[in-house]
């Protein structure tokens, strides 16, 4: 049964630091102080007397080089506060190794300040950290079988990847799609809780849910369409009602309604709360494609045509103008004329592909 055998590990964690963050901002300032004194008696940059030094995985080394912004903001010594920026630049660089994996990372700093010492800020990453293990509390003392073997599956599958946070925002995702895949498509999860062991550089992830009640869908409805008929649109719902919720049929309904190129948009969304009988109605909104004759002219290429003739009777007009043939009142007025009643059928033709798009 899921989830796994393993228990919350609580020892064996990074050896503590706290001197190191009491005592690291007060050297930061002190550095910051130096480097303000420094720059404005001698005109030079702070940036200068700044070193981020490089770390040796090639990859991380470029991630960081490509994200580090502290140079060019110390280039504007008068302009920024250089403690903070410094503070910045070190959480920002923390935070990103955090994120690849490199769970014990750390920046360390070294130097003066002066040209002599500049300041050497030592990105740490430590090792590269794996998912351990997978734990989910909250779950139903009653599983059913498909979440189970649902969820073992996704942990085997997820278990000894890289610890990223794109990876446990993805368990994060994994969990709730099982929940929502067996019926509890009010279910809801939590931020994962993640706990290291740094004997074996593995991070057990424990993950809390509240999986509410098992739903059977309810009834359909179909909002704002006003040129396709109800039982059209019915006819393409993959899933009746009284048949337990699945997201995977949610997904269908979409995808059924997208292939059929009736609707330019499409929405899907469940009602506040289920009946009392557990019954979940699903409301659909849609956006019609435009009316068959605009689609007709579009395809045809009416619609261009009629812009390129009036871009060309304004361009006749013109060169009229500058003849002898402009002196002519009839002349006049019925070029004008036409190339204005021109502009106007083409307004109006953009304003109702304007329209037709926004709604």
């Amino acid at each position: 049964m899921f989830p796994v055998s393993k228990p919350l590990i609580d020892q064996g964690h990074v050896p503590s630091t706290d001197w190191f963050n009491r005592l690291e901002p007060l050297r930061i300032m002190a550095v910051a102080l130096v480097l303000a004194i420094v720059c404005s008696g001698h005109g030079a940059t702070a940036a200068s007397r700044v070193m981020v030094e490089p770390v040796q995985e090639p990859e991380l080394a470029s991630i960081l080089a490509e994200r580090s912004t502290l140079p060019l903001l110390l280039d504007l010594a008068e302009e920024v506060d250089i403690a903070a920026e410094i503070t910045a630049e070190i959480r920002r660089m923390t935070n990103i190794m955090v994120s690849l994996g490199y769970l014990e990372a750390r920046i360390y700093t070294d130097g003066d300040a002066t040209e002599e010492s500049p300041l050497r800020l030592k990105p740490v990453p430590g090792r590269l950290y794996r998912v351990g293990w997978i734990r989910v509390d909250g779950l139903p003392s009653e599983m059913p079988e498909n979440l189970t073997l649902g969820l073992n599956l996704f942990s085997s599958e997820t278990v000894g990847k890289n610890a990223t946070k794109e990876v446990m925002r993805d368990i994060t995702r994994g969990v709730l799609f099982q929940l929502r895949e067996s019926a509890y498509g009010m279910a809801s999860v939590a931020d994962p809780i993640i706990s290291v062991d740094p004997q074996t550089r593995t991070a057990g992830v424990v993950v809390s849910v509240q999986p509410g009640t098992q739903l059977l869908f309810g009834e359909v409805t179909f909002r704002d369409s006003t040129q396709v008929a109800n039982a059209q649109v019915q006819a393409l719902v993959p899933f009746e009602s009284g048949s337990p919720y699945s997201i995977t049929a949610i997904d269908a309904l979409q995808t059924a309604l997208e292939r059929s190129n009736l609707f330019r948009r499409v929405r899907i969304e469940l009602a506040d709360e289920p009946n009392a009988t557990g019954h979940i109605d699903v409301i659909v909104q849609l956006r019609d494609r435009a009316p068959d004759p605009v689609a007709l002219a579009q395809s045809s290429g009416v619609g261009p045509t009629r812009l390129i003739v009036t871009m060309l009777m304004i361009v006749l007009l013109e060169c009229v103008r500058v003849t002898s043939y402009w002196s002519h009142t009839a002349v006049r007025r019925a070029l004008s004329t036409a190339v204005m009643l021109m502009i106007g059928v083409s307004g109006l033709m953009i304003l109702e592909r304007l329209y037709g798009f926004l709604l």
